[in-house]
């Protein structure tokens, strides 16, 4: 089977985790608890927490910035930050793309999925990753 290639727009996948360390000598990420839910112990509190980022690219050539956007439940933005300008890094044997790891720190003041988005340059949703913040028990 040859697969044939397709003009692809940018695909971006986030997970939110504990903590992301990068090897900088093995150019290599490693995230430590992937977290889908985070209790704190009052209301108000700060979440603090690394975002991995990883694109696939429509080509080497591809130059943008995106923004990562964080939702309370009641869609008020309790985060927003300018990502470091998207390019490709990777060899020209291997498929387009970059990955990236960011520190996000908010306050949030009440229960709920709060909505990790990254955004294009028009606003536009492009990958999102919900996480759940509850009281603990």
């Amino acid at each position: 089977m040859i697969c044939k290639e397709s003009k692809m727009n940018t695909i971006a996948n986030i997970l939110v985790a504990e903590k992301i360390n990068y090897d900088h000598k093995t150019k290599k990420h490693s995230l430590n608890n992937v977290v889908n839910s985070i209790q704190v112990n009052i209301f108000p509190s700060v979440i603090i927490t690394d975002v991995h980022l990883k694109f696939l690219l429509p080509s080497s050539e591809f130059n943008t910035s995106y923004k990562l956007v964080v939702y309370a439940p009641d869609h008020v933005v309790v985060f927003s930050s300018l990502i470091i300008e998207v390019k490709n890094y990777r060899l020209n044997c291997m498929m387009p793309g970059m990955d990236a790891a960011v520190n996000v720190k908010f306050a949030v003041t009440e229960e709920g999925t709060y909505r990790y988005c990254l955004l294009d340059e028009n606003n536009i949703i492009i990958s999102e990753y919900p996480l759940y913040i509850s009281l603990s028990e």
